[in-house]
């Protein structure tokens, strides 16, 4: 990781607290060194602490200011006493992260109501208990900003993904319902990332039969035929949090390469593009 810029002379978010929900893995903890390296003091909240310790230690070790917090999103005790925990060891929150998220493979008539309500309460309840939270410390500061982690799944739907689309597409109505309560006071705004190289995708693509599904998703599907890397993500939101940001609020920034700019609606296409690959193979 960069080194942390300790005297805050150019670094855009230098003297500012943000909290990073989930951040201690995937594009919360790549997040997290972002704001960090631009001077931000960061609480790191997340179920899986040793994780969080881990984020943290590395911006410490790297120059940095940082606290681990354990709490679960969707639990509105954990919730409350994680905010309190990080503003009085940094005395003042500007930032707010609402990254931490879950998934869930099903449709309606596969899900189950606990599975529902679970994905429910983690990705949209958690963004309403960590808003309503932060919100008062928030009021006090003069670069308030609230960024939440939507999804382009929140924007076009998935095939067995009716729990986490209805999720995202919530918080992204919630981000522009936020946005036009608290638009003199915080802005708020959100980031719908597409595919993202993170250490659980890098697990899945393990098997060999999904890397190649993949890989043809990524070559039909995304015009810049890749994943985002987490910090690609983690930068988009280091901007919003910023004063380079500064009249931007209620906006969805798409950080998917290209994906729902023309997404291909006919499901035929991969098979033939697979196909051509295949022969194309053959041929050689």
């Amino acid at each position: 990781m960069h080194a942390m810029d300790a005297t805050g002379g150019s670094s855009p978010l230098a003297g500012r607290t943000a909290v990073v929900t989930g951040g201690g893995s995937g594009i919360g903890a790549a997040t997290a060194l972002v704001l960090a390296e631009r001077g931000a003091r960061i609480g790191i909240m997340d179920t899986a602490i040793d994780h969080a310790r881990t984020v943290a230690g590395a911006i410490r070790a790297a120059g940095g200011e940082a606290v681990a917090v354990r709490g679960d999103v969707s639990d509105e005790d954990d919730v409350d006493h994680a905010f309190r925990e990080i503003v009085d060891a940094f005395g003042a929150l500007d930032v707010l992260f609402n990254n931490a998220g879950i998934g869930l493979v099903g449709s309606v008539g596969s899900t189950s109501r606990a599975d529902w309500d679970r994905v429910l309460a983690v990705n949209l309840t958690g963004v309403f208990l960590c808003s309503r939270a932060a919100i008062p410390f928030m009021l006090q500061s003069a670069h308030a900003s609230i960024i939440n982690n939507c999804s382009v799944s929140g924007l076009s739907g998935d095939v067995e993904r009716a729990a986490y689309n209805a999720s995202k597409g919530a918080v992204l109505q919630l981000t522009r319902q936020m946005a036009l309560d608290y638009a003199r006071r915080i802005r708020v705004n959100s980031v719908s990332p597409g595919a993202v190289d993170t250490p659980l995708q890098r697990r899945m693509l393990a098997d060999p039969e999904v890397a190649e599904r993949h890989r043809e998703y990524l070559d039909l599907y995304v015009p810049m035929q890749r994943e985002a890397s987490a910090r690609e993500v983690g930068l988009v939101v280091a901007f919003l949090a910023s004063d380079d940001a500064s009249y931007i609020t209620g906006t969805n920034i798409l950080v998917d390469g290209g994906l729902l700019a023309g997404r291909h609606s006919d499901p035929r296409a991969l098979r033939d593009a697979a196909a051509d690959r295949s022969q194309r193979s053959t041929d050689q």
